[in-house]
């Protein structure tokens, strides 16, 4: 998928940089193209091993003074740009992209000839190239259910997915370039009703989807369970963020790789919008609320999927547009 995106840079972010006496290139903007269990959960303090040609990760999304004076965006400064993110070679119908931290690998759900959803990848060598061809990823496909919503950790050797907005999944390898293993229910996480969007966080340590189990204000609610020790996943809960769950549908939870941040859809205001929230530490919950500012939000349905380390990137799908789209902002 070529990501049609201005690769201008505005004169004023130099001019940022030069105050901040920071390192400015194309790179950090991100402008141009822009051992398991039997449930999968690991206790690795930083889950992220990086794809084969990982550059240096780009940290912090609080402000404007992430990790090793690299600039992240506030969190909730508008997205003043949108673009569609398009992978030669990938059906054009698609949706759910979530990426690798380093942004050189994305994956998403395609519409293929089975009239099915499934996951599909593509790879670039660095964030600003355009996105290789797009292959289907072997091992977990189903041509007869939706297999879908990937979340796949940055070493990318394990994934999970759900399969027709009921069960959740997941499968691991050891080669990135072999084919998963055969995909098992992640137990923990087992409901007869809607189950949907699982989210990995960065770390490993926490693993978020919206379910309509009983437990929560009512409709979709966002749920999460928290890795064991030895592996596997604890029993969910519903979040105890009292702000992030409403009597309407709360879904798509997408949270930030240092997980103060947190972006999902709801239409607790009439429609399905794009919310987000923040804390200052990952300690207390989620309180103050807002609608995502700028060009993210229309009439249509918006849904998030994944957010870039420096909380600038944001990918979401629109409507029954069956796109990915991913809106920008600068620091």
């Amino acid at each position: 998928m070529n990501l049609h995106v201005d690769a201008s840079v505005p004169i004023g972010y130099f001019a940022r940089c030069a105050l901040l006496l920071c390192a400015c290139d194309h790179s950090s903007l991100g402008m141009a193209n822009a051992g398991s269990s039997s449930d999968g959960a690991t206790t690795s303090a930083s889950g992220t091993g990086g794809s084969a040609n990982s550059s240096a990760a780009v940290t912090g999304s609080g402000g404007a003074g992430g990790a090793g004076g690299l600039m992240s965006c506030k969190w909730d400064a508008p997205f003043d740009k949108v673009d569609v993110l398009q992978v030669p070679g990938a059906p054009a119908d698609n949706l759910n992209g979530r990426l690798t931290s380093d942004e050189l690998a994305v994956y998403f759900a395609a519409k293929d000839g089975t009239d099915q959803f499934q996951i599909w990848q593509a790879h670039r060598a660095h964030r600003g190239d355009p996105w290789g061809t797009g292959s289907l990823v072997l091992g977990i496909s189903d041509p007869s259910k939706r297999v879908i919503y990937p979340s796949v950790t940055d070493d990318e050797r394990t994934i999970y997915f759900g399969k027709e907005n009921t069960e959740i999944y997941f499968a691991t390898r050891t080669d990135v370039k072999a084919p998963f293993d055969p995909p098992l229910l992640v137990a923990a996480l087992k409901y007869p009703g809607f189950n949907c969007c699982p989210y990995l966080t960065t770390n490993r340590s926490e693993l978020w989807f919206d379910t309509d189990r009983p437990g929560g204000p009512g409709g979709y609610d966002l749920w999460m369970s928290v890795a064991l020790a030895n592996g596997g996943w604890d029993a969910p809960t519903v979040t105890p963020a009292a702000a992030l769950n409403s009597p309407s549908n709360d879904q798509f939870p997408t949270i930030s790789s240092d997980r103060l941040t947190i972006f999902f859809s709801s239409d607790r205001g009439g429609q399905y919008d794009v919310w987000v929230a923040h804390r200052d530490s990952t300690t207390p919950a989620f309180s103050e609320v807002k609608l995502v500012a700028g060009k993210v939000n229309t009439p249509l349905r918006e849904d998030p999927t994944w957010i870039s380390p420096d909380n600038c990137r944001l990918y979401f799908q629109r409507g029954e547009s069956y796109r990915v789209y991913v809106a920008s902002r600068l620091p």
